[in-house]
């Protein structure tokens, strides 16, 4: 959505902004990776989708639907990855 053309921190191939930012500050946390993958699956199309990307998706596209301004959208979209990167951290440490 608010991807930028050639930024250093954008799409490249099948990474998102967020598969680049992890890449370029070596971020290795594997809760972190394993969100990445589903961040991917939801943004983008990649060859082997993570399955709760789809469910991502749908959710961002719900806030979009609710009519609600971008700060607002983001006030409630933190909650909701908060909870994705913990349920990730659990999976990871079993």
């Amino acid at each position: 959505m608010f991807d930028v053309p050639d930024c250093e921190l954008g799409h490249h191939g099948e990474d998102v902004s967020f598969n680049s930012i992890m890449k370029k500050y070596k971020l290795t946390d594997p809760a972190l990776v394993l969100l990445g993958e589903i961040v991917r699956a939801a943004d983008s199309h990649p060859a082997k989708p993570h399955p709760a990307g789809e469910g991502l998706r749908w959710i961002a596209s719900g806030f979009g639907a609710l009519g609600l301004s971008d700060h607002e959208i983001l006030v409630h979209e933190f909650i909701v990855y908060d909870a994705l990167y913990a349920e990730c951290k659990r999976r990871r440490e079993k």
